[in-house]
């Protein structure tokens, strides 16, 4: 067995056996939506938040849609998925998971794997992290008079961070332009640097 292989089954086994000794349903998220910019979810869509939470970590996903704001119409939106892993360094096994994360070339490993799929995707540094991201730009075209004169913007983004004990991993997918991208992601990772994820530290929940 590789030994990568060996570190992810016993983090797993860590993980297993903190889970099923603090085990907590929790019926309460809210404190989670103020990391997503109200002004950019779709009415038409929900913010889905599943909430995975040890004394030594907490894993967070978030899912919603995404007013177009840059596109030609609003007859669709586009999507925002966030996933949060927080290791707890002041706990003995937090302290474990955080240290084998850092020393075992876990986190380029995971950043490779996820910083794909993007086509024609460019990299740059961006807010402590990477943003891998392709836009594509069209003139919009009524169908009736032709040209609008206005542009319309697609923007494919994936953003990967690991700094302190945050691993931070944002996809977003919208008809939106690139600085528009950058100010909600930047929103987004500013809100995680300053939130207090130890008040999930013993919560299982999956919400709308």
């Amino acid at each position: 067995m590789k030994k990568n292989q060996a570190v992810y089954m016993f983090m797993c086994m860590l993980l297993f056996v903190s889970f099923m000794k603090h085990k907590v349903y929790a019926q309460q998220t809210n404190a989670l939506n103020s990391l997503v910019p109200a002004e950019i979810i779709d009415s038409r869509a929900k913010l889905h938040k599943s909430v995975g939470g040890i004394e030594a970590s907490v894993h967070i996903s978030m899912v919603t849609g995404v007013k177009n704001l840059d596109a030609c119409s609003d007859a669709d939106y586009g999507k925002l998925d966030i996933d949060i892993t927080w290791y707890n360094a002041n706990n003995e096994t937090g302290k474990v998971l955080l240290n084998m994360m850092k020393q075992l070339n876990a986190v380029d490993q995971d950043k490779q794997h996820f910083l794909t799929g993007i086509e024609n995707g460019k990299a740059e540094e961006f807010m402590k992290g990477t943003i891998l991201w392709s836009v594509k730009s069209a003139e919009c075209v009524n169908e009736i008079s032709g040209p609008t004169g206005k542009t319309s913007y697609s923007t494919n983004a994936k953003y990967f961070a690991f700094f302190g004990n945050r691993m931070i991993k944002i996809s977003l997918n919208a008809g939106l332009k690139p600085e528009t991208v950058k100010k909600v992601l930047s929103t987004i990772i500013t809100g995680i640097e300053k939130f207090d994820f130890s008040m999930y530290s013993s919560t299982m929940a999956d919400e709308e």
